[in-house]
């Protein structure tokens, strides 16, 4: 029907995270792609149109509801804006998903109540995709017409057509005078219509396509529900005891920044020079940067009196092999104690081989799940109003999750592109949601070529990014540090 309001119950994570933003925990991260070229804002515009009846579910708002938040798809179209502000300082509750460009970079910010990173990865790989293939591949890309296109003034900044696409783009309209906005078609449900463009037709098509081949069939005219948004920590609810987790950690001893500040480190380094290093110690790539990570904060945090806990996201759908577009993760906290002395780089890197060997296994993962289930479940959580929730849930949050924790450190693995488009790319960017207990992530992100170390800090102290880089090029890995401290 036409005003048919579709809406999308909350995962458990999402209705936690959901409930405890603030201007310090925003919960939002950002995946970025470094261009060769300056991003083309009206090829962009066409590509986000295509990609929306893909993934209506991460088109949609934030809403209230009288226990919990729920999610409902919006009738207007993924926003897009320029970048004009400090990273994952904001998130809207109505646009919780954000396309943003400055120069040759394009980047997505998305909230953590609608993915995780690797969910969000394939949104990311999609729009890089068809945006690469357009620019570059077809042909006359500009003259192509959509029917009823046209540019109309836009009232005061505000349009009272809600179906209409907002820009950006300085460059559309010859009259200074004028605010601009493009009529597109309307979207009907998750439904695009009006469009005849043939070429359009055959994109959609080939998406949908390679959607099918990744999650199989979709019955849309049974409105069968799709497999991708299934809400994977309900499924794998099983009965057990519970996971015991450190109380509290060592945290670290630095002065916040003033609201909506977040400073970035960035490290380009040659995969081949971290394979080479991570060989001798008879390790992974990722595992060894973890190592490196510990280390720096053992030295120079060497009197902790509590331990220093790492928060890493383990990404479940390899784990129990399903697809999902929703959260699907679970941290594991490993933990060393300072107290016991110097640790070298060998120790950490055993002690983590047998953390990770013991605790990354669908037994333990169960654990897990029940602990994250288990408060959305009771009987009282679930009968008190959301607005009572909003006001206990950022302290119980905090209690039992962020305290346990010193810091986070999230690898996404490798960003897989199709061969063809990966001239046109210089680069990845992957920078985690900041947090005012934990004050200093590290997030990693990798393609063929490098490896992308992105340190996200809300102080102005830069000795742990400024230790850790100096402890690589002492062993030969030379890096490329961008930094937006200055």
């Amino acid at each position: 029907m036409k005003n048919e309001k579709i809406w999308y119950e909350l995962d458990a994570f999402a209705k936690t995270y959901s409930s405890i933003i603030s201007e310090g925990r925003t919960t939002c991260f950002r995946l970025s792609v470094l261009f060769s070229e300056n991003v083309d804002l009206i090829i962009l515009e066409k590509v986000v149109i295509l990609l929306e009846e893909k993934y209506p579910f991460y088109n949609s708002e934030l809403k209230k509801g009288i226990f919990w938040n729920y999610l409902q798809q919006k009738k207007t179209h993924f926003m897009i804006e320029e970048e004009k502000t400090y990273p994952c300082t904001d998130i809207q509750k109505d646009n919780p998903l954000r396309i943003i460009y400055f120069n040759n970079k394009l980047s997505i910010e998305i909230a953590h109540f609608l993915t995780d990173g690797k969910g969000a990865m394939l949104f990311f790989q999609d729009l890089i995709e068809e945006y690469t293939e357009k620019k570059y591949f077809s042909k006359n890309i500009r003259n192509e017409n959509f029917e009823n296109k046209r540019i109309i003034v836009e009232n005061n900044g505000k349009s009272e057509d809600k179906n209409k696409f907002k820009i950006k783009n300085k460059d559309l309209v010859n009259d200074k005078n004028l605010k601009k906005m493009i009529d597109f078609p309307k979207m009907i449900g998750s439904k695009i219509k009006n469009f005849e463009n043939k070429s359009f037709l055959e994109n959609k098509k080939k998406i949908l396509k390679k959607n099918e081949e990744i999650f199989g069939n979709y019955d849309e005219e049974n409105n069968v529900k799709e497999n991708k948004y299934v809400d994977l920590y309900e499924k794998y609810m099983r009965k057990v005891s519970k996971e015991t987790t450190i109380k509290s950690a060592f945290h670290l001893p630095m002065k916040i920044l003033e609201k909506g500040q977040y400073h970035i480190t960035t490290g380009e380094i040659y995969i081949d020079d971290l394979k080479m290093e991570s060989k001798k110690h008879k390790t992974t790539i990722g595992k060894y940067l973890l190592a490196v990570y510990f280390k720096i904060l053992l030295d120079r945090y060497s009197s902790a009196k509590n331990p220093i806990v790492i928060g890493v996201p383990v990404d479940l759908r390899r784990i129990f092999e399903e697809k999902t577009y929703r959260n699907f993760f679970i941290n594991i906290t490993p933990s060393i104690d300072a107290s016991l002395g110097a640790y070298s780089l060998s120790e950490i890197i055993t002690y983590l081989d047998n953390y990770f060997a013991l605790k990354i296994t669908k037994k333990e993962f169960y654990k897990s799940i029940y602990k994250a289930m288990n408060p959305m479940r009771n009987i009282v959580i679930k009968s008190v109003p959301y607005l009572v929730k909003r006001i206990f849930f950022p302290f119980i949050f905090d209690y039992y999750g962020e305290r346990g924790y010193t810091t986070g450190f999230s690898n996404l693995g490798v960003f897989k592109i199709e061969k063809k488009y990966e001239k046109y790319l210089k680069g990845f960017r992957f920078l985690p949601p900041p947090s005012k207990r934990c004050k200093i992530k590290m997030g990693v992100i990798s393609d063929s070529k490098k490896v992308y170390i992105n340190f996200g800090n809300l102080t102005a102290n830069y000795d742990i990014e400024r230790d850790f880089f100096v402890y690589l090029r002492k062993r030969g890995i030379r890096s490329k540090i961008i930094t937006n401290y200055f």
